[in-house]
């Protein structure tokens, strides 16, 4: 009898506490919110550098003598804008200036002269979409060239200028804001320019559009990213 008291008491108490312990608050699961990067901001004042290439399409016009082809040299220099975003779409404005070492060597008999181009400077207007850290922008606006050319007509006194002639200018590319304050960018430039006439008895034309691929960098005054996000990136890595 006592050991029949003794079981149903255990029995009892192990029923009980297992009541009690169903009763007890749980502990919530913890959920961890993922941290989501703000979108990239483009707006705000930027300055660089770009580099590449150019080459003229158009045609010396010498009488008896049409050699001239076209130049192709090296490019570099320097540019500055201003961007401004809202939404996917970006406005902005953009110039630069390059130094350019185009030379066509001399033109052979009977005509005999030489035409070279020193810089380049351009100011356009930018319309793109963006999507995040990529732009995809277009350009219009003007530009100008400064060249310097030497002639030799037969008959005719040697003659040497040098002109600065304008423009229109039409291009695009794409960039990439790689870090909060630098972008890297790829785009494709054509300069349209009124032709140029020598002083020489006859006069000769020189035709000149400029073409231009150039790659660039830019740092932007204005973060792309918000502090706390440029933050918890240099923690993570």
């Amino acid at each position: 009898m006592k050991k029949l008291l003794l079981a149903s008491v255990a029995v009892a108490g192990l029923f009980g506490a297992s009541a009690l312990a169903s009763d007890m608050p749980t502990k919530a699961p913890v959920i961890k919110t993922p941290i989501v990067t703000p979108p990239y901001n483009w707006s705000g004042f930027y300055v660089g550098a770009n580099f590449g290439g150019g080459w003229t399409n158009g045609s010396l016009n010498i009488p008896g003598n049409n050699f001239y082809g076209g130049i192709t040299e090296f490019i570099g220099g320097v540019q500055a804008g201003y961007n401004f975003q809202a939404g996917h779409l970006l406005i902005g404005v953009e110039g630069d200036f390059d130094w350019a070492s185009f030379n066509h060597p001399a033109f052979p008999a009977p005509t005999l002269g030489s035409e070279s181009n020193h810089w380049i400077s351009t100011v356009a207007g930018r319309v793109g979409l963006v999507n995040d850290r990529w732009l995809v922008f277009a350009k219009l606006g003007g530009g100008w060239v400064q060249s310097e050319a030497t002639v030799n007509v037969p008959g005719s006194p040697s003659w040497n200028g040098s002109n600065t002639n304008g423009g229109w200018l039409i291009g695009g590319g794409i960039e990439y804001g790689f870090k909060a304050h630098w972008t890297v960018k790829l785009e494709y430039d054509h300069l349209a320019q009124s032709g140029w006439n020598s002083a020489t008895v006859p006069a000769v034309a020189l035709n000149r559009d400029l073409q231009m691929i150039k790659a660039g960098i830019n740092y932007k005054f204005e973060s792309g990213l918000p502090t706390e996000a440029e933050v918890s990136r240099s923690c993570s890595c």
